[in-house]
């Protein structure tokens, strides 16, 4: 927000600039001293002598400096550089010429346009500008189908109008982030068993969207050439196995859960091991290429399940629960300060073949994110289309 100016000539020749500030930016007030050489906007006056005016006239192109309002595009600068050229132009001996020759009126003439126009394009510049976008940030994790989603709501709300940040972290920071209101929706939030722990902490903080896809799954994945099926079988196998169950970050909820899992089935001589999802998969093909057996963390959808021919251990304690729901996720309020936005999150819907495919071509592609989800959108533009509310509430 920018100043609102009001300029008026009076009958004695004197200029009266008023200032009503509605929040004065520090560079607003730059502006102010720096064009009208005064060191406050609110009522001040203009010197009718010709002393004054030459003096103005002679101080003013040192003092100028653009308002920050006009520094997002070229043509500002031009039209702010136009608009003070006849200022620019007139020098102190031309001054003098002008107010001895009786040709003072002239002079205030050109500084009430130069006030006038200077304060029309202050104002129509600020209008204009990214402040008033509305923005929207959005926190994922480096999973797959995280990022996936969370590119493609960046792309479609970017075409409505929004201002959209992007924030990679790990899953703690997310839910710290949320329920301070520093990150406004997650897109890839497991329920009702992977992220439970995060969500008995911070969930009184969180309002919850919409499900974006109903058919997750989570648990511990093996080559189908290993001839055990349940996880129960694990202690037994212990030393086929190197002791070692590979996993992801840290602070994932598959970790957390799989925590509980060795605690349930007696698997105290296992070892978690924490790396990444790129590290797991890697360690997983490198025991496949050579028939070695290997357990790791796993869920669907995934791209690891088209690529290597796997299968789920069973559970017969239910640890991993059944069929998981990924969820979009927003701190407590959100909806009601951005209708628009929340509607078009709850919408969002997914199938198993949509969202593989989007996964796949995440994986597969060698442009970025965003030209990825850029170009799935235009694919898939019926779907996309269906997530955008009516409402024009933005």
């Amino acid at each position: 927000m920018c100043p609102h100016i009001n300029v008026g000539i009076f009958p004695t020749g004197r200029f009266q600039i008023t200032g009503r500030i509605i929040v004065i930016p520090y560079a607003c007030n730059l502006f102010f001293s720096a064009v009208f050489a005064v060191p406050t906007p609110v009522n001040t006056r203009f010197p009718a002598d010709s002393n004054g005016i030459i003096e103005l006239l002679r101080t003013f192109p040192r003092h100028h400096e653009p308002h920050p309002c006009l520094y997002d595009t070229d043509i500002h600068s031009i039209l702010f550089d136009f608009i003070l050229l006849p200022v620019k132009l007139i020098h102190q001996r031309e001054a003098n010429a002008l107010v001895n020759n009786g040709f003072l009126f002239p002079v205030r003439v050109i500084f009430g346009v130069e006030i006038v126009l200077s304060a029309l394009l202050l104002l129509v510049s600020c209008t204009n500008s990214d402040v008033d976008k509305k923005k929207v940030k959005i926190a994922y994790a480096n999973w797959l189908e995280g990022i996936a989603m969370s590119h493609l709501a960046k792309v479609v709300l970017e075409e409505q109008g929004y201002e959209v940040e992007l924030q990679n972290a790990d899953l703690a920071p997310i839910f710290v982030s949320m329920s301070g209101k520093k990150s406004d929706v997650f897109l890839d939030a497991w329920l009702p068993i992977t992220m439970k722990d995060y969500l008995n902490q911070y969930g009184d903080s969180l309002e919850f969207l919409g499900e974006v896809y109903g058919e997750a799954r989570v648990g511990l994945v093996i080559p189908q050439y290993v001839t055990i099926n349940s996880i129960d079988e694990l202690a037994a196998n212990k030393d086929r196995f190197s002791s070692e169950i590979v996993g992801i970050d840290a602070g994932a909820g598959i970790m957390k859960t799989t925590d509980k899992a060795i605690s349930a089935y007696g698997l105290d001589g296992y070892t978690l091991m924490t790396s990444s999802s790129s590290t797991m998969l890697a360690s997983l093909k490198k025991a496949m290429d050579k028939g070695e057996w290997i357990v790791i963390t796993g869920w669907t959808p995934h791209w690891m399940f088209d690529q290597f021919d796997l299968k789920f251990l069973n559970d017969p304690k239910k640890v991993y629960g059944d069929l998981e729901e990924i969820h979009a996720v927003a701190w407590k309020g959100f909806s009601e300060k951005d209708p628009f936005a929340a509607e078009f999150f709850a919408s969002i819907k997914l199938t198993t073949e949509e969202l593989s495919s989007f996964m796949t071509a995440m994986k597969d592609a060698r442009m970025d994110e965003e030209e990825i989800a850029r170009k799935w959108r235009k694919e898939h533009c019926e779907l996309v289309d269906s997530w955008i509310p009516k409402s024009k509430n933005k």
